[in-house]
C-alpha cells in the first residue's frame, strides 16, 4: 500500500565513548532514525557507509522488518560520520535532527552524523538504561533538547534539573521518567500530546511526575490507546488539579485489579468533561466493590445505563450501597441482584433506589426497608430554583399515594423557600425521598422522618396535624445545617427556626403562633418550660451538659430536646433583633465557612451584622438565652 509519506527506518549500530580517545571496551548501541519522504519507492535503498567501507544496504520498504546490523569494530574514536545516499533527494527540510540520540541528517551533504557534543543528557540516560551500559561509561554532558523548547519560552524542560550527578534520588527518578516518556512518545506520538501541555515546562511537583509515570507505565504495558485517551483529555491541558490526579491514580488502581474493567470505565463520555470529586470517587467505589464481589459482575455493572449515560452523584451512592449490602447484608445483596429490574440493567431512577436501600445507621439499616427491593414505584422531576439552577426531586413509594405526593410538594416548597432565604444554592443537586408506611418498615422505626445526608426517609402516616410539614421542612433545612458544619444546638435550632420561617412565609403558621401554648405541646413556650424544669435555662449550660455526658448519653437524655428548643428560641430572637436581611446575611456568612463553626464565630458573625443602634439589644438577648458572651 502506497502512503503519502513513507517512513524510512535505517537501523544501525554505532560504537562510541565520550572519554578521551583511547582503547576502551566498546559497547554496541542499536537505535533508529526516522526520515519522511514523499517519492521514495518500495525498492529504494538507504546506503550506510562507515569510512570508505559499505556497512550494509537496507530496504526501505516499511512493511519489511529492518535488519539489525552486526557489531562493527575498529571505528575511529571520534564523531562518526555515516554517509547517506538516497536515490531521491526529496526530504522536506534541509536538516532532520533527533536530539535525543544526537543524530543529525544533513541533506545538503547527505551525511548522517552521530554528534557526541549534540547528544542530550536525556539521550545518554536513556541509552544507559535501555542497553544496560555500565555506570559511568557515559559522561553526562549537555542539557540540550530543543524538542522540549517548542512549547515554552523558558527553555528546555530539563533546564530545571542541572547536572544529573548532583540531583537528589527523587529528582533523578523524575528526570529518567521524562526520558522514558520521550523515548516512548517519539515513536508512538504520545510525546507529541504530552509536550503540548503548556504547563509541562513550568511545573515539576511530585503530583505531575506521579501522573506522567502512570501514563508512561500504561503505554509501556502495551495499552497505548488508554495512555493516549488519558493524555488527550481536554482537562489535562491546563494542568493537573488535585481532583484530576486522584482520578488518574484511582484509574491506575482499578487497572491493576483488572485491565478490562478499567478499559470499560475510561471511555465514559462524561469523563471528557471536568473531573470533580464525585468522578474520582466513583472509581474508588468500583475498586471497593471488587473486594466484595466477583470481577465479572463489576464489569457487567460498569456497562449498565446508570453509569454510561451520564454522571450523577447517586451513581456513587448506589455503588457504595452495593458495597455495604455485599459486605454486611449478603442475603439482601443476593436478593437485589436476582431482581428482574436489576438484571435488565439499572437506570438512574433505580440507582436512586439502591442508594436508599444501603442506608446503614443506628436508627435504620437495610433490613428495616428491605420491602422496597421488590415493591417500589419511582418518580422524578426537576425543580427550578431561585438561584438559576435545577434540583431533581426523586421520590420512592411502594405504590401511588396522594398523601405522599402532597408531602413531596411540601419538600419542593421548603427547599425553594430555604434557598431564597439563605441566598446560597441548595447543597444538593438531587433530593431523594423514600415514603414508607408503618407496615413496610421494621417495628423499631417510630420517627416521622430523618435526613441521612443524601436522602430522606419519611413516614407520613406517623405524623399528627402540623407535625408532618414541620418535620419535612426541618429535615430539608439539614441540607444546609448538619453535623459537618455546626454545633448541635445551632444545627438543630437552625433547622427548627428555618422550619418556622418557611411555614410563616407559606402562611401556615406565624412566629407568634409557633411560640404560644395554643400551637400545642410542641410549642416553643411549652418546650422552654420543660428545659427550665430540667435546669437547662441557657445554651451554655446545655453545652456544658453535653460535654459531661458525651453525645451518646446526652442523646438519650431528656435534655437533648433542649438543643432544638433553646437553639430555635435564640435564633428567633436574633431574627427579630437584626431584621430579616441582616439575619439572613449572617446565616449565609456562617454557612460559607464550610468547616465546623465555633461558638465565638457564631456570636461575632451575628454581632457584625447588627446595626449599630441595635448592638446593645443584641448583646442583651445573647447573654439572656446563650448565658454568656463566647470567647
Amino acid at each position: 500500500m502506497r502512503l503519502n509519506f513513507v517512513r524510512v527506518f535505517a537501523i544501525f549500530i554505532f560504537i562510541f565513548t565520550l572519554a578521551a580517545c583511547e582503547d576502551v571496551d566498546r559497547v554496541p548501541i542499536v537505535t533508529t532514525i526516522s526520515v519522511e519522504s514523499t517519492n521514495l519507492n518500495d525498492s529504494d535503498e538507504l546506503l550506510l557507509v562507515g569510512g570508505s567501507a559499505v556497512i550494509e544496504t537496507i530496504p526501505i520498504n516499511p512493511t519489511v522488518k529492518p535488519t539489525v546490523i552486526p557489531q562493527i569494530k575498529n571505528l575511529e574514536c571520534k564523531d562518526i560520520t555515516i554517509e547517506a545516499s538516497l536515490l531521491n533527494d526529496c526530504l522536506k527540510s534541509d536538516v532532520v535532527q533527533d536530539y535525543l540520540l544526537g543524530l543529525r541528517l544533513d541533506l545538503k551533504t547527505n551525511k548522517l552524523i552521530i554528534d557526541n557534543d549534540l547528544m542530550s543528557d536525556c539521550g545518554l540516560r536513556y541509552l544507559e538504561k535501555a542497553y544496560q551500559i555500565p555506570e559511568n561509561t557515559l559522561t553526562i554532558k549537555n542539557l540540550i533538547d530543543s524538542k522540549f523548547q517548542n512549547n515554552s519560552d523558558s527553555g528546555s524542560i530539563f533546564d530545571e534539573f542541572g547536572e544529573y550527578e548532583q540531583l537528589e534520588p527523587n529528582a533523578k527518578n523524575n528526570y529518567d521518567l521524562l526520558c522514558s516518556l520521550f523515548e516512548m512518545g517519539r515513536t508512538t506520538g504520545l510525546w507529541d500530546v504530552i509536550a503540548s501541555y503548556s504547563w509541562l515546562t513550568s511545573s515539576y511537583d511530585a503530583t505531575i511526575f506521579s501522573i506522567l509515570s502512570i501514563i508512561n507505565n500504561i503505554a509501556y504495558d502495551g495499552d497505548l490507546d488508554i495512555a493516549f485517551t488519558l493524555a488527550s483529555f481536554s482537562w489535562m491541558e491546563d494542568g493537573i488539579s488535585q481532583e484530576e490526579s486522584y482520578f488518574i491514580i484511582n484509574f491506575s488502581r482499578l487497572r491493576q485489579i483488572n485491565k478490562d474493567l478499567a478499559g470499560q470505565a475510561i471511555y465514559y463520555d462524561w469523563l471528557k468533561q471536568d473531573i470533580t470529586v464525585s468522578k474520582y470517587d466513583l472509581l474508588y467505589r468500583l475498586i471497593q466493590l471488587t473486594k466484595t464481589t466477583n470481577i465479572d459482575f463489576v464489569k457487567t455493572l460498569t456497562g449498565m445505563p446508570f453509569l454510561i449515560k451520564q454522571h450523577d452523584f447517586h451513581d456513587i451512592l448506589a455503588l457504595n450501597s452495593m458495597y455495604v449490602l455485599a459486605d454486611e447484608f449478603p442475603t439482601l445483596y443476593d436478593d437485589l441482584l436476582s431482581q428482574e429490574w436489576f438484571i435488565d440493567g439499572v437506570d438512574d431512577l433505580e440507582a436512586s433506589l439502591i442508594q436508599v436501600l444501603g442506608t446503614n445507621t443506628d436508627v435504620i439499616n437495610p433490613e428495616d426497608i428491605q420491602h422496597f427491593i421488590t415493591n417500589h414505584q419511582i418518580e422524578s422531576y426537576a425543580i427550578d430554583m431561585p438561584l438559576d439552577h435545577e434540583v431533581v426531586l426523586t421520590f420512592i413509594q411502594s405504590g401511588y399515594s396522594k398523601k405522599n405526593i402532597d408531602v413531596s410538594l411540601q419538600v419542593e416548597q421548603a427547599i425553594v423557600t430555604l434557598e431564597n432565604f439563605m441566598q446560597v444554592k441548595l447543597p444538593k443537586d438531587e433530593v431523594v425521598l423514600l415514603f414508607a408506611n408503618k407496615d413496610q418498615v421494621s417495628d423499631r422505626i417510630n420517627w416521622i422522618g430523618l435526613n441521612f445526608g443524601n436522602h430522606m426517609v419519611i413516614l407520613p402516616t406517623l405524623a399528627k396535624g402540623k407535625d408532618e410539614n414541620t418535620t419535612v421542612v426541618h429535615e430539608s433545612a439539614h441540607y444546609y445545617w448538619n453535623s459537618s458544619n455546626a454545633p448541635l444546638w445551632f444545627r438543630e435550632g437552625a433547622a427548627d427556626f428555618l422550619a418556622t420561617y418557611v411555614r410563616n412565609k407559606l402562611s401556615l403558621e406565624t412566629f407568634q403562633e409557633r411560640y404560644s401554648f395554643g400551637s400545642g405541646p410542641t410549642s416553643l413556650e411549652a418546650g422552654l418550660q420543660k428545659c427550665n424544669a430540667l435546669g437547662m435555662k441557657t445554651v451554655s449550660k446545655l453545652i456544658y451538659q453535653l460535654g459531661q455526658d458525651g453525645h451518646n448519653v446526652h442523646k438519650e437524655s431528656s435534655a437533648y430536646l433542649c438543643n432544638y428548643v433553646l437553639g430555635e428560641w435564640l435564633l428567633t430572637q436574633l431574627y427579630e433583633t437584626l431584621g430579616e436581611g441582616n439575619f439572613s446575611a449572617a446565616m449565609r456568612e456562617l454557612f460559607e465557612y464550610q468547616d465546623l463553626v465555633t461558638e465565638s464565630q457564631i456570636y461575632n458573625t451575628y454581632l457584625n451584622h447588627t446595626d449599630e443602634s441595635n448592638v446593645s439589644d443584641f448583646k442583651e438577648v445573647y447573654v439572656e438565652i446563650y448565658g454568656e458572651i463566647p470567647e
